[in-house]
């Protein structure tokens, strides 16, 4: 009953040059940046200057260090501006940081075969319009042996301690080590995850939420079976862990609308009203629990706020996907069952 042709690919840039092949193509780039290019170029610095050098572990993967985040979405067949407003949706349902124009995203529209297709181009770091400046300081205790004139370590005994985490680098001349900047040290976990399959369900479930968006004025006058959390004063990592579960729950509702719609249409509404309220009744005290019971793996699933986003979004996933069954489940005895049943 509940099935998804949704389709998304990610996949990551790892290089200035690989971006910027991208960029030059022959659809038009579109972008919540005007000059996304001096943007780009600034994100592209900072990565080089900060990169790390990954090495090749025997039966490890080797890492890559990340400069870029591709998606290629397939949409629906949608008018111009409707595909812009697709896409802006789907980059702020996907995280709230690109609300703001400060987290740059660009993106094209291409056709393969018969099917339609958004790529983005996005980033995980803040953009800021005017220079930004720190004072370098040490990210460990920086130890050193007089005797060897060598960096060494605090288990040696001739070691001295010559710079505490935190303290201040400077010249020969003892003034403040400084770096200028335009972009943030720190990345938003847009896209951090447990396995890949995780993010890339995660990924399917916004377009499925896109779409409701898309038909809000209809969803407004439909019964919401399930209320969605409201977001009072909260953190913003808060708030974006609450407006995953309310995605999830718009999206449940719409599974439980579009069963009732076809209930409706059908002629077994009145045999299984009652047997179909009981399993809304279940579904409502369940939904909202902090901790649920998994009955597959016996395990206790949290599905509160105090944990990361990674992890609530990877929960949410693993609970919305057995609300699913449950629903199948239920269509399946009542109605595919309950025909043969009968005739």
């Amino acid at each position: 009953m509940i099935t998804s042709s949704e389709y998304v690919a990610y996949d990551t840039f790892t290089d200035r040059k690989s971006i910027f092949e991208w960029l030059k193509s022959n659809e038009t780039i579109y972008s919540n940046q005007d000059d996304y290019v001096t943007v780009i170029n600034h994100l592209c610095d900072y990565k080089e200057k900060h990169s790390y050098s990954y090495g090749q572990k025997e039966d490890k993967k080797c890492y890559s260090n990340i400069y870029g985040h591709f998606l290629e979405i397939m949409i629906p067949d949608l008018k111009d501006d409707e595909k812009h407003t697709f896409i802006k949706n789907y980059m702020s349902s996907l995280h709230p940081c690109y609300k703001l124009k400060s987290f740059l995203y660009c993106y094209k529209f291409t056709k393969q075969g018969k099917g339609n297709y958004i790529q983005v181009l996005c980033f995980t770091r803040k953009y800021f319009k005017r220079k930004q400046e720190k004072k370098l300081k040490y990210n460990r205790d920086f130890y050193w042996n007089p005797n060897t004139k060598k960096i060494s370590k605090k288990d040696d005994i001739d070691a001295v301690l010559l710079h505490k985490k935190g303290d201040v680098k400077k010249d020969n001349d003892g003034n403040a080590l400084k770096e200028t900047f335009y972009v943030s040290p720190v990345e938003e976990k847009v896209f951090k995850y447990r396995t890949i399959k995780n993010l890339r369900n995660r990924l399917v479930k916004i377009i499925e939420y896109v779409k409701l968006l898309k038909d809000r004025d209809y969803w407004k006058h439909q019964i919401k079976y399930f209320s969605r959390i409201t977001i009072k004063k909260s953190s913003f990592k808060n708030k974006e862990k609450l407006t995953a579960k309310n995605q999830m729950i718009a999206r449940i509702n719409a599974s439980v609308i579009n069963m009732q719609e076809a209930l409706y249409k059908s002629k077994y509404w009145y045999d299984v009203e009652r047997s179909f309220h009981k399993l809304i009744h279940h579904i409502d005290r369940t939904l909202y629990q902090t901790n649920w019971h998994d009955p597959v793996t016996g395990n206790s699933v949290y599905l509160g706020t105090n944990q990361s986003v990674a992890s609530i979004k990877d929960n949410l996933t693993l609970f919305e996907n057995f609300i699913n069954q449950l629903l199948n489940s239920w269509w399946n005895d009542e109605i595919y069952l309950g025909f043969e049943r009968n005739y």
